[in-house]
């Protein structure tokens, strides 16, 4: 994502519960609610997903922070999910809904670009133009 004047930078963090996709989609719209209805529709289905993807992987422990951070300049809206890595292997494939990977095809689907950074904390991102 280029750096511009108007580049900014917001972080949230979250208990990592059934709370938590909700809370992260409030956050997101009153943070970027000024988007057009239909990348903002994709932001907010795009988060849902993988904060529920966060929260739902095996090995999570009580006390666990799902953290979202927003990025965002002229051009692109960076949104990133990181969580406690616990070695769960991500990968996209067309999957049935129902299938735990399910939300990472919708967010391959809906969003510009995407990837995912290993190391202490598992970071799920992805990136649409605004």
């Amino acid at each position: 994502m280029a750096s511009t004047a108007g580049a900014s930078e917001l972080l949230f963090q979250f208990g990592s519960d059934s709370r938590a996709s909700g809370a992260a989609r409030e956050v997101v719209r009153a943070a970027v609610g000024d988007l057009r209805r239909e990348i903002l529709s994709d932001v907010l289905l795009c988060v849902t997903e993988l904060v529920t993807n966060s929260v739902t992987q095996p090995a999570a422990e009580p006390g666990d922070v799902v953290e979202l951070r927003l990025l965002r300049d002229d051009h692109v809206l960076r949104v990133e999910i990181a969580d406690r890595d616990r070695g769960v292997t991500v990968e996209s494939a067309r999957r049935a809904p129902g299938d735990p990977a399910f939300g990472l095809y919708i967010v391959e689907l809906l969003a510009d670009r995407w990837g995912v950074e290993r190391g202490e904390q598992r970071r799920i991102w992805f990136e649409k133009n605004v």
